[in-house]
């Protein structure tokens, strides 16, 4: 995989050439799942037999960057932004845009050229749109059950 970086006057480009293999465990007793990403310029395509099987590594709480009133940066997580979220609001500040797709056909696009309240509602970012009606019924269960699930833990905490 390479990346480039062409600066002009008037924005920061980042253009990708992949072709990588992606072989994980994310646990939650799926089993191994692979992934094919590729493509060249600014946009990629994510190729797997079964999108929803790579919900548990995506659905983790997100780390955000936040700056003080000194000015100071500091982390922190925050349940509403996921990974999904975050990795979607990276690729879109650097102009590039990722095309999910499994044995069932296109399951999501996060990054540049995306926009969906959905996906804010979801995973955090309007960077991440669900690519059909019936891909959410298939697919977002997973999503939904885990936002529901983070809701119920934040209610916990403001009573306890």
């Amino acid at each position: 995989m390479t990346v480039g970086t062409a600066r002009d006057s008037s924005d920061l480009t980042t253009t990708v050439t992949a072709d990588l293999r992606i072989d994980v465990d994310p646990g939650g007793g799926v089993g191994r799942v692979t992934a094919h990403l590729g493509g060249s310029g600014e946009r990629l395509t994510l190729r797997t037999a079964n999108a929803a099987a790579w919900w548990p590594l995506l659905s983790v709480p997100g780390v955000m960057t936040d700056a003080s009133a000194s000015g100071r940066r500091r982390l922190r997580r925050s349940p509403r932004l996921t990974a999904a979220g975050q990795a979607a609001d990276v690729l879109r500040a650097r102009g590039l845009r990722v095309d999910i797709v499994d044995d069932h056909g296109p399951v999501a696009s996060l990054g540049a050229d995306v926009r969906s309240r959905p996906g804010r509602l979801l995973v955090g970012s309007d960077a991440f749109a669900i690519a059909s009606p019936r891909v959410a019924a298939r697919w977002a269960g997973p999503l939904v059950a885990d936002r529901i699930s983070a809701g119920r833990r934040f209610l916990r905490r403001l009573r306890g």
